[in-house]
């Protein structure tokens, strides 16, 4: 089904806000846990488990568990993708759930970007051969780091990124300079050679960043190390290898991918230079989607729009 804009106009939060204003039913998808209906009828709102015949709010990630009744979509996530692709958003509100999950996913940038320069892979194999072997300190005094999508993700890898010593630079589609980075590149305004030690990928999946860090992307870099915590299939993935053994990349961190559960044949498991984790970098607890949908919904009655709204035109 080709999808429709979702309503972030000033008449479709109007309808919303009428709607909410006769406390309707909540639709929860098979893909919204116990924990977090408990949460909501903790706030006061009335769930229910079965598709309502009458207009509704729902909160799901799963299109085919959108009710046609649904007014107000509230993703539990924060990619949105899945939604976009095969729902028809026409004249309904699309919002996602943000809460804590960046500085969740700043925390693992950090993360995997210590280990990689403390060595603690080589560590780890060296603990197995029972090996006493010092490796080098890859330091970073001054380094430049290059983060795809400056949204609230982005910006708060950036802030963490800064505080490590990192000089950031971030790259989206408008190139609109920001208080939260150096410099703003577009893919059009990037230089040919980037000085960056490290890459950032945060990017939401639309038709404009689907395979858009490919291999004449990534030889832009010398030895840099590849970080991707936001959509798989931003990435295209085979370019990765290349890019590591020519020298483009000195590692890759990949935590999403374009089909998942990384399948046991790929020869990314393989890689020495590739560390792989299951899609665990930006975790969302039920307390995080509660709150966020929460919040929406209060903004709405109030007259205002919720900072979580999804622009279709966008992707994001």
């Amino acid at each position: 089904m080709a999808p429709n804009n979702p309503g972030s106009g000033a008449a479709v939060l109007h309808s919303v806000r009428q709607l909410l204003r006769a406390d309707p039913r909540v639709y929860l998808g098979g893909d919204v846990d116990a924990a977090t209906e408990s949460l909501l009828i903790g706030m006061g709102r009335t769930t229910t488990r079965e598709i309502p015949s009458e207009s509704c709010v729902a909160i799901t990630n799963v299109p085919s568990n959108v009710p046609q009744s649904s007014q107000w979509i509230h993703s539990p996530f924060m990619g949105v993708d899945g939604l976009l692709g095969n729902v028809d958003f026409a004249g309904r509100l699309l919002t996602r759930t943000s809460g804590e999950i960046g500085k969740r996913i700043a925390s693992y940038v950090r993360a995997m970007d210590s280990a990689e320069r403390w060595g603690l892979r080589a560590y780890a194999q060296s603990q197995t051969r029972s090996q006493w072997s010092p490796q080098p300190v890859l330091t970073h005094p001054g380094a430049n780091a290059l983060v795809l999508g400056t949204g609230k993700v982005g910006i708060c890898v950036a802030d963490a990124l800064v505080g490590d010593g990192y000089r950031v630079e971030g790259l989206n589609t408008t190139g609109i300079e920001t208080n939260d980075f150096a410099a703003t590149w577009t893919m059009k305004t990037l230089p040919h050679k980037v000085d960056a030690d490290l890459i950032v990928l945060a990017l939401p999946l639309t038709k404009t960043t689907l395979h858009v860090v490919d291999f004449d992307f990534l030889r832009r870099f010398n030895r840099a190390h590849l970080v991707n915590v936001g959509r798989g299939a931003t990435l295209q993935t085979e370019s990765v290898v290349d890019a590591l053994a020519l020298g483009h990349l000195r590692h890759a961190t990949l935590d999403v991918f374009e089909e998942e559960p990384l399948l046991p044949s790929s020869d990314l498991w393989r890689h020495d230079g590739v560390t792989i984790t299951p899609h665990i970098a930006g975790p969302t607890y039920p307390a995080d989607t509660a709150r966020s949908f929460g919040a929406s919904w209060e903004s709405i009655l109030a007259g205002g729009r919720p900072d979580g709204v999804v622009r279709q035109d966008r992707g994001y």
